[in-house]
């Protein structure tokens, strides 16, 4: 269950194109959107091996102000223009488990947490300009990331399919980066690897495209593909077996 909730989080983590509006009632306050697919995404960040899962997909809005969604968690829009939108959000990162790999015996697991997220989008067309800060609560890893995006949305000639295409990158802080890429002396004692000492900076840099094609006002089709490449005291770090990561994914959905 714990790795099932991991990767519907990570979903769309690598994505973040502005979302699609669908045609809803005017009268009504919720819009959802339920759906059910896959994604194939690494074992873990930085491992040279791949896992693919069957996963429920899950957007809920209410009076587009408070949120459900699996790239973001359970939040609230504080303020939003048609330019401008800025809120906060509950999310979670579900760790790693050293029995995920061969690579990690040794390293013992890094916990699961509950992150405090900011947001904020702007949006000058066709350009969406987003920035995430997200905050260990919980004493998981203890640190936070902050990404940074830019993306786009375009329909094809067929006004029925969207493309969003984003570039990202991510800082992680020195807690962050030594619960996931370090290894103290315990660590290296109790496994395989070398001490590997890290401090704060840019962790990854990466790429993504979602694809949406509405077969109607109700159904429709979404697939993703996104690239990331662990960069810095990441790439180098000895857990990490290959900097190039790739995740995809592809769902049927119904929007009420």
């Amino acid at each position: 269950m714990k790795k099932i909730l991991c990767l519907i989080t990570v979903l769309f983590l690598a994505s973040n194109a502005p979302a699609l509006a669908y045609e809803t009632s005017p009268d009504s306050n919720w819009k959802v959107t339920l759906g059910l697919g896959g994604i194939i995404r690494p074992e873990y960040e930085g491992s040279d091996s791949y896992e693919g899962w069957p996963l429920p997909y899950i957007d809920l809005k209410y009076k587009d102000r408070f949120f459900l969604n699996p790239w973001r968690g359970i939040g609230l829009d504080l303020y939003k223009n048609e330019e401008l939108t800025v809120g906060t959000a509950l999310g979670f990162d579900f760790g790693r488990d050293e029995e995920d790999d061969a690579l990690l015996q040794g390293m013992g697991d890094v916990g699961e947490t509950v992150e405090l997220g900011l947001f904020a989008e702007y949006k000058l067309d066709p350009l969406t300009f987003g920035l995430d800060f997200a905050q260990d609560i919980a004493d998981g890893h203890g640190g936070f990331t902050l990404g940074g995006s830019l993306g786009s949305k375009f329909a094809l000639p067929d006004h029925s399919t969207f493309l969003m295409p984003s570039l990202n990158a991510t800082f992680a802080s020195e807690n962050y980066m030594e619960s996931y890429f370090g290894v103290d002396h315990l660590q290296a004692v109790r496994s395989s690897l070398a001490f590997y000492d890290v401090e704060s900076g840019i962790k990854d840099v990466g790429a993504s495209l979602r694809v949406l094609h509405r077969l109607d006002n109700h159904w429709s089709v979404v697939g993703f593909v996104s690239y990331s490449r662990l960069v810095g005291d990441a790439a180098d770090s000895p857990v990490v077996a290959k900097e190039n990561q790739f995740t995809g994914g592809s769902f049927l959905t119904y929007t009420f």
